[in-house]
């Protein structure tokens, strides 16, 4: 059968091929490959037109990237990637940004785009991980990614880095005997609500300190009480920042218990709309990472109180739907992988279940002998 003969139409000295789709298909030479030949970028559209078009488009930037923008420093660069970022970014965004620009990678920070490797940001990147997290130099990268995706597409496409194995955090939460003893010792401290509503809710330290008096509802037809979390204060580089939750999920109508619901009521206040902590969320982590110091207890994150919920939810036999809707994640997955751990006593209830199970075989064995 003879071979099917492809459209094509050129102008200005570039050619667009028609593909079995319909689509068409213009080929751009852009640079070398490793071999030598020549490295072509491809751009498909529903017309010719569109494709020829899109393919002087893409060589108008080149020409535009090949120019002065590759005289700039790596770190200048990033510092002009962030500048543009900030109108579409969360401020807690940027603001992680601007310290991943200050404090990683500052050997190659001075270096221009156009004098930059992979070999050399493999070189920067293996003498870091000797003093940085896995994570943190993750996250370095990724910047480092996104800033050359824009300002240097061509060493962006062939960067390969080489990033050592991430080391998984394991929280510690607290087991029954020290939950009792965190409640004692937070009794009239002023973090006290903020770690009871972490503790008995569950919620983010963003989320707690978002909360208005307003939010406090009594629920009409069931006679409790709930809070809405509707809002959350991240800190950023122009100071706490008010923003939306974290995702749609997180916002949400959280059952309260009537002890915590009083105990916020009775925080004086002048207007509905005042916020119910006024403790910045470093306040409110140092605050309670002194109580459990002060009181011979292990160290925990604040956030560790969060995991403390999720878990006491699992122990309680609480479905994973409403577990993920009590906790306001997006999917059962990140619930279960990532925040529910298991109790001392629960493992040892378990584990007496499965000796009750083998005794019947092995004490009827003995008894027969």
């Amino acid at each position: 059968m003879p071979k099917r003969k492809r459209k094509t139409i050129a102008y200005q000295g570039r050619t667009a091929h028609q593909l079995p789709s319909g689509n068409w298909r213009v080929q751009v030479p852009h640079g070398k490959l490793p071999n030598g030949k020549t490295r072509y970028e491809s751009i498909t559209r529903e017309t010719p037109e569109e494709a020829l078009e899109a393919a002087r488009d893409l060589e108008r930037q080149w020409k535009y990237i090949s120019g002065p923008v590759l005289n700039l420093r790596l770190g200048d660069a990033i510092d002009r990637y962030i500048e543009s970022s900030a109108a579409r970014l969360a401020g807690s965004t940027i603001t992680g940004y601007r310290r991943l620009r200050k404090n990683t990678l500052q050997g190659i920070m001075s270096i221009s785009l156009k004098n930059l490797s992979n070999e050399i940001i493999q070189d920067e990147l293996d003498k870091s991980a000797a003093n940085m997290s896995p994570k943190y130099l993750k996250n370095a990268v990724s910047l480092v990614c996104a800033t050359l995706k824009r300002y240097h597409p061509t060493l962006w496409k062939n960067l390969s880095p080489s990033l050592p194995a991430p080391i998984p955090y394991v929280p510690s939460i607290p087991q029954e005997d020290t939950i009792r003893i965190i409640f004692q010792g937070i009794h009239s401290s002023p973090a006290e609500i903020p770690i009871l509503l972490a503790m008995l809710c569950g919620l983010r330290s963003s989320e707690i300190r978002g909360l208005q008096f307003q939010d406090l509802v009594k629920v009409p037809n069931d006679n409790v009480y709930g809070i809405w979390i509707r809002r959350a204060i991240v800190d950023s580089d122009q100071g706490p920042l008010l923003k939306q939750t974290k995702t749609t999920t997180s916002t949400r109508l959280m059952p309260l218990p009537e002890m915590l619901a009083e105990r916020i009521q009775s925080i004086p206040h002048d207007n509905p709309d005042d916020f119910i902590t006024t403790l910045s969320g470093h306040a409110i982590y140092h605050r309670f990472v002194r109580i459990c110091q002060k009181n011979g207890l292990p160290h925990y994150r604040l956030h560790d109180l969060r995991h403390l919920y999720s878990s006491v939810l699992l122990a309680n036999d609480v479905p994973d739907f409403y577990a993920k809707e009590l906790t306001g994640h997006s999917s059962t997955a990140t619930l279960n992988r990532v925040y529910q751990h298991s109790f001392l006593s629960k493992k040892r209830e378990f584990a007496k279940r499965v000796d009750s199970f083998f005794e019947q075989f092995y004490s009827c064995d003995m008894s027969c002998d």
